[in-house]
């Protein structure tokens, strides 16, 4: 396996990402600050401290959700059956974002295959392969305690995904627990563990989403776009809106 380029703390200004046939290699990235995945035509927004590992040949769309983007980036190959077959053994989570709060087992690995990527020396490629693989190795077993059975995973990021299409419905725990017949509890602590914030929390983060496209992208009042957004009424809608923009809708609409 070898490293095509990679890099770490990349910053980007209003980056955006567009490759519809891929970047012919595998792609594993690390947001360092908000991001937007595309995925089946629907964006995602995710936190920092997300990783996502692009299989060979799969469409790439991502964007930075704020003005400054920063990343850590691989992009590698295989080339060998033997290659292939290792990382079909691995199985890894490809083409979908996970939040996770501890990265340092595998990207302080990263470190190095960067340092041997820049550095030539007679052993270099070998020490890249080895780095390689182990690096791999670390990030499944990091990924793997929200590997749950694929079809738990699919009930989660289908509700995730109705929950931004529809921020206007009364979302609550008990509500987004019985979609997916799990218990409240145990409902709240997988949606953490998959996505790396609190559901009722990302309810709000859905909501501020689209009040912030709804004022670029129409003359709706405050108080029509607090109602198309799950709010009771435009005060609640207001102060939360300022709280985690630090605008009020009016401000941002200006803007």
């Amino acid at each position: 396996m070898f490293v095509n380029h990679c890099g770490i703390n990349f910053r980007h200004r209003n980056f955006r990402i567009r490759r519809p046939e891929g970047s012919k290699d595998y792609l594993f990235l690390y947001t360092k600050t908000p991001a937007i995945f595309t995925l089946d035509g629907k964006e995602i927004p995710v936190p920092k401290n997300t990783v996502f590992l692009y299989k060979k040949n799969s469409p790439q769309f991502f964007r930075g959700a704020e003005e400054i983007y920063i990343n850590d980036y691989i992009h590698f190959n295989t080339e060998s059956e033997a290659d292939e077959a290792f990382l079909a053994g691995l199985d890894p989570i490809y083409n979908t974002p996970i939040s996770l709060p501890d990265v340092s087992d595998f990207m302080s690995v990263q470190q190095k295959i960067v340092y041997e990527t820049k550095n030539r020396s007679t052993y270099s490629r070998e020490a890249i392969d080895a780095l390689l693989r182990y690096f791999l190795i670390k990030l499944t077993e990091a990924t793997s305690r929200i590997r749950y059975e694929s079809r738990t995973l699919d009930k989660i990021n289908h509700l995730r995904n109705e929950i931004y299409d529809e921020p206007d419905l009364p979302w609550s725990v008990k509500m987004m627990a019985q979609r997916v017949n799990f218990s409240p509890s145990y409902f709240q602590k997988i949606y953490r563990e998959i996505f790396n914030i609190p559901c009722m929390t990302d309810v709000i983060s859905s909501r501020i989403e689209r009040a912030k496209s709804l004022l670029m992208l129409t003359d709706l009042t405050a108080r029509q776009i607090a109602v198309a957004c799950g709010y009771e009424n435009e005060t609640h809608f207001s102060r939360q809106f300022r709280q985690i923009t630090g605008k009020t809708p009016g401000e941002y609409r200006k803007t």
